[in-house]
């Protein structure tokens, strides 16, 4: 898969996340958003790593210093998990308190307003992360990641190699003339 794929891919990713938004589909925007960092993180994983490593190396080397997202790359994971496998803010690592969780205001919602009420509940376990910022740091990070990857032949050759497995948009007729004897 040449690198301009690649690039059409996450473009369509992020115009997704925005159509998501605009809908009020808040969930499913979340989800592509953590879907999109698993799966540029997945194309640089080192030989017998997971996708907890891969994701979290990521977001420490990439997401992270693209905005102040007032969380670590291991709190972004269990947010990962908790709205990927339950569309909450619990994950394993929450209730361990092994992380913090993660809540999510929109749109014009403020997030010092949520951060007031979530510290005069009380709560520590809880970061504040605007939605609107989560989506500009992954485009930045994405960016960012990109323009290493195309001022390195090495790794631009091995991204392009592991994102050849991607399923691609294909005309039906290509299969069609296949088929033709």
């Amino acid at each position: 898969m040449a690198i301009e794929t690649l690039i059409e891919n996450l473009s369509g990713l992020d115009d997704s996340v925005g159509n998501c938004v605009e809908r009020k589909y808040l969930m499913p925007a979340l989800a592509l958003l953590y879907v999109g960092i698993d799966v540029v993180a997945s194309l640089e994983r080192q030989p017998s790593e997971g996708t907890r490593a891969s994701f979290t190396r990521w977001a420490e080397r990439y997401l992270l210093p693209a905005r102040p997202l007032g969380c670590t790359a291991h709190d972004l994971y269990a947010a990962r998990c908790a709205i990927l496998h339950t569309f909450t803010a619990d994950s394993d690592s929450s209730r361990q308190g092994q992380a913090q969780k993660i809540y999510y205001p929109w749109g014009n919602a403020s997030p010092g307003s949520l951060r007031k009420a979530v510290n005069q509940m009380g709560r520590k376990d809880i970061i504040v992360l605007h939605l609107d910022d989560f989506r500009q740091a992954f485009r930045d990070a994405t960016a960012a990641w990109l323009d290493e990857v195309v001022r390195d032949s090495v790794r631009l050759n091995h991204v392009e190699a592991v994102s050849s497995a991607w399923f691609v948009n294909m005309p039906t007729v290509l299969i069609e003339d296949f088929l033709q004897p």
